[in-house]
This record gives structure tokens, C-alpha cells and sequence, in this order.
């Protein structure tokens, strides 16, 4: 399931956090993992990562790998 917000502004994410919830039929204990692009939503401290957390131990956050390869592509060819 995608969530995008158009802004980057922390204190809208518990909103739509539970507007995805409430209009996707989503339960949270059914989820095992979460990735995201962007570090305001991975953020531990107050990010939708902890959202996720508080409602699901075993939903553990993971880099996005694609992301990460991207990066380091990125960096390899200004070298």
C-alpha cells in the first residue's frame, strides 16, 4: 500500500496514517515489515515507522534496498 504526502511536515503523518488505515480496511497486526522513501516517515522517534511499532512489534523497518542502490550508483559514477 503507497501513502504519499506532499508535504514533508511530521504532524500530518499520524492523520493520514489512520485515514489509510480506516479507507484500505488495513489491520496493522497483519503487517511484518515497512520500508519507506524518505526519512521523515522512517523516522524512530516520531516518524510512521513508530506509528507502525506501537501497533506491531514484529513490523520491523527495512532499508528500501532499490533506494539504497540508487545512492550508491549515483556516488560510483562521480568518481
Amino acid at each position: 500500500m503507497k501513502l504519499s504526502l506532499k508535504s514533508s511536515n511530521q504532524s500530518i503523518i499520524p492523520y493520514h496514517y489512520t485515514q489509510l488505515q480506516t479507507n484500505n480496511a488495513i489491520d496493522i497486526k497483519n503487517c511484518h515489515g515497512q520500508s519507506y522513501y524518505g526519512t521523515s516517515m522512517s523516522g524512530k522517534n516520531n516518524g510512521l515507522q513508530t506509528l507502525v511499532l506501537a501497533e506491531n512489534s514484529l513490523a520491523v523497518w527495512v532499508t528500501c534496498a532499490g533506494h539504497s542502490l540508487n545512492l550508491v550508483v549515483q556516488a560510483a559514477t562521480k568518481c
